[in-house]
C-alpha cells in the first residue's frame, strides 16, 4: 500500500469491501522480481491464500493502471502465473471476476485522506513513530468495523503514512542528522528514505563500526544508542588519542545528475512525441520504466548514480540505434530505435558511459577520505618475523581477497623495506610475509586489520580451540576453489570472519557487545577470541568474505541459467538482484562493490556470454 493514491471514480454497486493483507512488506520485490519469482514469493509469504495474493495484486493494478499500465498488466501476468503455480484452472477461468473486489478500499482512504489534511499542522509536529501511531488508530477507530468482520489492521498507520507522505498531505518525519548515545559515541545519519535512514558511528572523530548501522524508527536507534558499548580494545587503543573532528558529510551515492546533453532531451522527447501522436498501437516498443525514463530526460530532470549506470549499461543495444530499412518511412515503428531513443539515443547513452566512470572516481575519492592510511609497519616486529621463516621468502599483495603482486626477498634484513615500499605502493591492500614453504610469517595485522596465521597459532596455544561449525570450514573450501578468494586465505585463522560475516551489522554487533548472546553463539573460547581481535577480524577482510560468499551463490545461479539456456545479464545487475531479494545494502557498500568485482572476475575467467 506504500504506492496507494486514492481512486476519484464511484464505487461499483455491490462492490465488496476491501481486505487488508497482513503479508510481510515486499520492499520493492513487485517491480524488481520477474514474474515467476514473483509469483513463488507470493504463494510463499501468503501461504497459499489465493484471497491475500489477489488482494494484493489487486491493490497494484487499481492504483497503477492509470500512470504505469505495463506494470499493471505485469500484475496481471503475475496473477495468471499464481494460479498456474497453483493449479487453480478454475481461477484462471474466472480472473476478470476477481480483478473488482478491493475497489472499495480506495474510498476509505479518499474519505481519511481529507481526515489527515485537516489536521495536518497537528500530525506534521510529530515524529515518524507518532504519526504512524495516531494514524493508524484514527484510521481503526473510523472504519475498523466497516472492514471484514475478523481482519487484522495491525500495521495499517505505516501504510498510510507512506501513502500520505507520498502525496504530499503530510511532511516525511526526518530522523535526526545526529544523536548522541552510551559512551559518548556519536551517531551521523548519511542517508534516509521512507523506510528508515542509515547512520556511521564515531567514537571521539574516529569512524568505530566501518559499514554503520541501519534503524527503522528513531525509538529503533535511541535503543540502540543508548545500550551500545564500546568494546574494550577500542577504549584502550583510542582512549588516548586526540579527538578529530568529525566529518561535514559522508559517501551518498543516491546524488543526482542533469547535465545530460541537449541531444538526449531531444531524442527521448522525440520518442514520446510518436507515442501521443499514434497511440501505442503503433509506438508498442519500450518498457514502463523505460518510458519513464524518457519523461525525466525530455524534462530535464535529476536521475539517480544508479539510472545513470542502467543508461550506460543500455549501450548493450547500440545495434538498435539506426532505423531498419523495412521502418525508413516510420521510425516509430521500428521498436528497437524507440526503445534506444527513450533511454536518450547515441547522446545520452555515450554521457552515461563517461558519468558512470566519473561517478566511481568520485565514490572511491571519498570512500578514500574516511579510511585511514596505513602506518609505516614496524620494521622490528617484520624483521623478527622474517627471521623465523625458509628463504627466499615472498612478500605477498592481496586486493579484495585476489593476489595483485608477488616479490622474493632473498635476506630477513631486506624485508622490512620491501614491506613498506609495497604497503606505500598499495595503501588498501593486505601485505603479507610468506615463508617458501607457504607458511605466513606476518600479515599487516599487526598494524592494520587482518590476523595472520602465526597470530592466531600463538592465541590457540595460550586459551585454547574454538568449536567453529562444520559449514564455515566447507564454504571457505568452495571459495577458494572457485577462485573467490586468494588460496593465502586458506587456514582456520579467517574462519571467525566468515562467521562473523554472516549476521547482519546489528545482530553482530550485539553478539559483540552482550557477553550472554556472544557466548551462547560463540561458546566461551569464541567469544574471548571475538573480544581480543575484533578489529582485526571484522574489517576489510570480512567484507571481501562476504563478497565471496555472494559472488559463490550468484555464480552458481548462473550455472543454472546457462544449462536453461537462459540469457545473463551483466554481474552488477545480478548481484544487485541477489542483495535486493535478501533486503541487503548496496548503496555505500563495500561489500557489494567486493561481490560485484569478485563476481566480474569469475565470469571473465569462465567466459561467461552476457547480453
Amino acid at each position: 500500500m506504500r504506492h496507494i493514491k486514492p481512486l476519484n471514480e464511484k464505487k461499483p454497486k455491490g462492490a465488496p469491501e476491501f481486505h487488508h493483507s497482513d503479508a510481510p512488506d515486499a520492499e520493492g520485490r513487485f517491480k524488481d522480481l520477474g514474474i515467476k519469482d514473483l509469483a513463488a514469493w507470493l504463494i510463499k509469504t501468503r501461504k497459499k491464500d489465493v484471497k491475500k495474493i489477489s488482494g494484493s495484486l489487486t491493490q497494484q493494478i487499481v492504483f497503477n493502471r492509470g500512470d504505469d499500465p505495463k506494470y499493471a498488466e505485469k500484475m496481471e501476468k503475475v496473477r495468471k502465473e499464481v494460479y498456474k503455480q497453483l493449479g487453480r484452472q478454475d481461477l484462471i477461468d474466472k480472473m476478470d471476476e476477481s480483478l473488482q473486489e478491493p475497489l472499495f478500499n480506495s474510498f476509505f482512504l479518499l474519505e481519511f485522506q481529507k481526515w489527515v489534511y485537516k489536521n495536518r499542522a497537528k500530525i506534521n509536529r510529530m515524529s515518524k513513530d507518532e504519526k504512524i501511531k495516531y494514524l493508524e488508530d484514527n484510521y481503526i477507530k473510523k472504519y475498523g468495523n466497516k472492514h471484514l468482520g475478523s481482519e487484522d489492521l495491525t500495521g495499517v498507520g505505516s501504510d498510510i503514512y507512506h501513502s500520505m507522505v507520498l502525496d504530499k498531505i503530510i511532511k516525511e518525519g526526518k530522523m535526526p542528522k545526529k544523536y548522541i548515545g552510551n559512551d559518548e559515541i556519536v551517531f551521523l545519519k548519511t542517508k534516509e528514505d521512507s523506510k528508515g535512514a542509515n547512520y556511521n558511528l564515531y567514537y571521539k572523530g574516529h569512524d568505530i563500526d566501518v559499514g554503520g548501522h541501519r534503524f527503522g524508527s528513531e525509538k529503533e536507534l535511541e535503543d540502540f544508542a543508548d545500550n551500545y558499548i564500546l568494546s574494550n580494545q577500542l577504549y584502550r587503543k583510542l582512549r588516548y588519542e586526540d579527538s578529530i573532528p568529525l566529518p561535514e558529510s559522508v559517501l551518498n551515492e543516491e546524488d543526482s545528475y542533469n547535465d545530460y546533453p541537449a541531444a538526449a532531451k531531444k531524442n527521448a522527447q522525440m520518442a514520446i512525441d510518436w507515442k501521443e501522436k499514434y497511440g501505442r498501437e503503433e509506438v508498442d516498443a519500450g518498457t514502463a520504466v523505460g518510458w519513464a525514463r524518457a519523461h525525466q530526460l525530455a524534462k530535464g530532470e535529476k536521475i539517480s548514480a544508479d539510472t545513470v549506470k542502467r543508461m550506460s549499461a543500455f549501450n548493450r543495444h547500440r545495434k538498435n540505434s539506426s532505423i531498419a530499412p523495412e521502418h525508413k518511412d516510420t521510425p516509430w515503428k521500428d521498436r528497437g530505435y524507440v526503445a534506444w531513443l527513450i533511454w536518450g539515443g547515441d547522446e545520452g547513452v555515450d554521457w552515461a558511459i563517461e558519468k558512470s566512470k566519473e561517478i566511481d572516481a568520485m565514490k572511491e575519492s571519498k570512500q578514500m577520505k574516511f579510511i585511514k592510511p596505513l602506518h609505516e609497519a614496524k620494521r622490528g616486529a617484520i624483521h623478527k618475523a622474517a627471521k623465523k621463516g625458509s628463504y627466499p621468502v615472498s612478500i605477498v599483495v592481496i586486493n579484495s581477497g585476489m593476489v595483485v603482486k608477488q616479490e622474493l626477498v632473498d635476506t630477513p634484513a631486506a624485508v622490512p623495506a620491501v614491506f613498506n615500499e609495497l604497503q606505500k605502493e598499495y595503501p588498501n591492500a593486505v601485505i603479507s610475509v610468506e615463508s617458501s614453504t607457504g607458511e605466513t610469517l606476518f600479515s599487516e595485522s599487526v598494524v592494520n586489520e587482518s590476523l595472520g596465521s602465526y597470530e592466531y597459532g600463538n592465541w590457540v596455544k595460550e586459551n585454547g580451540k574454538i568449536k567453529f561449525p562444520k559449514w564455515i570450514k566447507v564454504k571457505s573450501k568452495e571459495i577458494i576453489d572457485g577462485g573467490f578468494m586468494d588460496k593465502v586465505y586458506k587456514g582456520e585463522h579467517h574462519y571467525m570472519s566468515i562467521w562473523l560475516g554472516s549476521f547482519d551489522n546489528k545482530t553482530r554487533s550485539e553478539l559483540y557487545a552482550y557477553d550472554n548472546k556472544g557466548k551462547k553463539e560463540f561458546g566461551e573460547m569464541g567469544y574471548k577470541f571475538i573480544q581480543r581481535f575484533w578489529n582485526d577480524i571484522t574489517g576489510y577482510t570480512m567484507f571481501f568474505w562476504q563478497g565471496a560468499v555472494a559472488a559463490l551463490e550468484v555464480s552458481k545461479h548462473i550455472r543454472d541459467m546457462e544449462a536453461n539456456g537462459e540469457s545473463i545479464e551483466p554481474a552488477y545487475y545480478l548481484m544487485k538482484e541477489y542483495f535486493n531479494n535478501f533486503g541487503m545494502e548496496t548503496n555505500r557498500s563495500r561489500v557489494f562493490n567486493a561481490a560485484v568485482e569478485k563476481l566480474e572476475a569469475w565470469m571473465k575467467d569462465n567466459q561467461i556470454k552476457t547480453l
